[in-house]
């Protein structure tokens, strides 16, 4: 009864042995496929074969009152923990060892010992057991021992030659041992389960964390390169992170800065001075808990700035975002709007006068003509400068029709250069009378465009008496085209005085001037014809060397497909 005793001992080894590798599987297991269920197989057949074959070892060492080994228990957990391939290896290293370290060398004892006639109903019953509740596999692998005990006594009373005469302390050792092992098998099997259970929360723990970690680098990449402008300061107000947005915003002052110099300093070292206090009172208010947003103009810069506190679980504020949103293309926006608007009423004012006022001018024009032949010759000088302000004032009033008129032109195929030749002679007519010179560097490989003729021959003839203008004698006209995969530019470059830089953002608008006795309609009108064109204006200057004003019109290829579905549309 000890030796069985201690054998049970030694089978209770095997849920210290799992509970043990499971903790190390990782380490031991590192050059292996990183499956869980493929490492819970090798801590299976780990922790089984060494007790059995200890098992074995312990009872081919002393002679038994039962000479069933405990091994069988570790047997009966891997059969039914365990996979099939995994439960085969362990039968046949239980079979080779039974074998080797033989009690009984009988054929019936030795298919007992390997548990070859037990594997079958334990493979059988392994799918229902892995399903099962707790209480459920408490029963079926307590039913396996007990039939393991039942087939050994069935092959005792076979093979002993007095079955009749049975002592009664034998079948009392039978029957505790047969409690025991129950016992012993239920105790590994609910250590085993808590082992079980415990890595599966690990995984879930470890899953949950990989996948916290996953969320956190993603929230730390949507932080990164999101389009608006974000920093996270401390309570002191000093810098904790900035994100890639916010550090080129920094730069329009300081190109060379560095994440590195800002983060750790306090934030009213990179701010204006002007604004320090509006600042320091917003980020004092988001420490309390309140959000503030303020429109803040630097330079020529506009931005929409938000302070907002950033609560921690305990609802205390341990720091402050602040969101910085760059407005000035949104400024621009509103003030094209006003433009518009403005445009809007030039167009109603244009619609309003045209019958009021054009007419009765030709009837006055008309009347002047007949007075003039009629007076002396030496009022003529008087009727021309009255006649060319009435010229004058109807050029005044075709340009508002002009830039009030939002139809959709009429385009055809045509080349830009033969546009300009026909433009260059009544140029250089003007320039004679200035004493200017006209430059043409006509582009090889420029290729046909949609354009409407009539348009694009005001846009260069107004773009060059606006240089000529601007020049004086022995000024230089230069007109030039050139060609991407894109776009044509035509360029119109002048010699003159140049533009301040301060002039140049209002060019386009409409009334805006330079000149005496200039309308502020030509440039807008110009901006116009290019947008029907789907084309831009740009303008370089410098003051002392000169000014151009570069048209990009889409080239042929890019721009026919739209031309197709606006054709198509007017169809329908």
């Amino acid at each position: 009864m000890k030796e069985q005793v201690l054998q049970l001992l030694l089978a209770g080894i095997m849920a210290g042995l799992f509970s043990l590798l499971t903790d190390r599987a990782n380490l031991l297991t590192k050059r292996l496929p990183a499956s869980e269920e493929r490492r819970r197989e090798w801590v299976l057949m780990g922790s089984c074969i060494p007790v059995i074959l200890l098992c074995l070892l312990l009872r081919s060492a002393q002679a038994p009152l039962i000479p069933l080994h405990s091994g069988f228990i570790p047997l009966t957990v891997c059969l039914l923990y365990a996979k099939l391939s995994t439960a085969l290896i362990v039968i046949a290293i239980t079979a080779l060892g039974s074998i080797l370290l033989a009690y009984d060398t009988s054929w019936l004892m030795l298919l007992i010992d390997s548990g070859i006639l037990l594997a079958p109903a334990g493979l059988w019953l392994s799918s229902y057991f892995k399903r099962g509740k707790q209480v459920s596999k408490l029963k079926k692998i307590s039913v396996l021992v007990l039939a393991q005990f039942a087939l050994h006594w069935l092959a005792v009373l076979v093979l002993r030659d007095t079955p009749d005469s049975i002592p009664l302390s034998e079948v009392m050792v039978y029957l505790g041992s047969a409690l025991l092992s129950v016992l012993a098998v239920c105790i590994i099997s609910l250590i085993i389960e808590g082992v079980l259970h415990n890595s599966e929360l690990r995984s879930s723990l470890k899953q949950a964390t990989a996948r916290l970690h996953l969320e956190s680098d993603k929230l730390k990449v949507y932080l990164e390169y999101m389009p608006l402008a974000a920093g996270i300061l401390d309570q002191q107000g000093n810098i904790i992170h900035i994100n890639t947005t916010m550090l080129e915003y920094y730069r329009r002052r300081i190109p060379d800065l560095h994440a590195e110099d800002i983060v750790g300093m306090h934030f009213s070292t990179w701010i204006d001075p002007d604004r320090f206090p509006e600042l320091t009172a917003s980020f004092e208010r988001a420490m309390y808990g309140e959000r503030d947003t303020k429109i803040v103009k630097s330079g020529t810069y506009v931005y929409l700035s938000s302070l907002s506190p950033i609560p921690e679980p305990g609802g205390d504020i341990a720091e402050a975002l602040y969101v910085v949103q760059d407005m000035t293309e949104l400024e621009m926006l509103r003030s094209e709007m006003g433009n518009v608007e403005r445009l809007s009423l030039v167009g109603q004012m244009a619609a309003g006068i045209t019958h009021e006022i054009r007419n009765p001018m030709a009837v006055v024009r008309g009347f002047l003509q007949l007075m003039r032949e009629k007076s002396p010759v030496s009022l003529d000088h008087y009727y021309r400068i009255v006649m060319e302000e009435l010229d004058r004032a109807n050029g005044i009033i075709n340009d508002f029709l002009s830039l009030a008129q939002n139809r959709i032109v009429e385009k055809e195929e045509k080349h830009l250069h033969g546009l300009v030749q026909e433009l260059v002679p009544l140029l250089w007519a003007d320039a004679n009378l200035r004493g200017q010179t006209i430059e043409l560097k006509l582009g090889d490989g420029v290729p046909n465009l949609y354009l409407n003729p009539k348009e694009i021959k005001q846009l260069i003839l107004n773009l060059a008496r606006n240089a000529m203008e601007a020049m004086g004698e022995k000024g230089l006209l230069t007109i030039l085209t050139r060609t991407d995969e894109e776009f044509v530019e035509l360029e119109v470059k002048d010699t003159g005085p140049g533009i301040p830089a301060e002039r140049i953002g209002r060019l386009f608008e409409p009334f805006y001037t330079t000149k005496a006795k200039g309308t502020g309609l030509g440039l807008s009108l110009c901006m116009r014809i290019a947008e029907r064109h789907h084309g831009t204006i740009a303008v370089n200057s410098a003051e002392g060397v000169g000014t151009s004003f570069i048209v990009r019109l889409r080239r042929l290829a890019d721009y026919a497909p739209a031309l197709s579905e606006l054709k198509s549309s007017r169809e329908a």
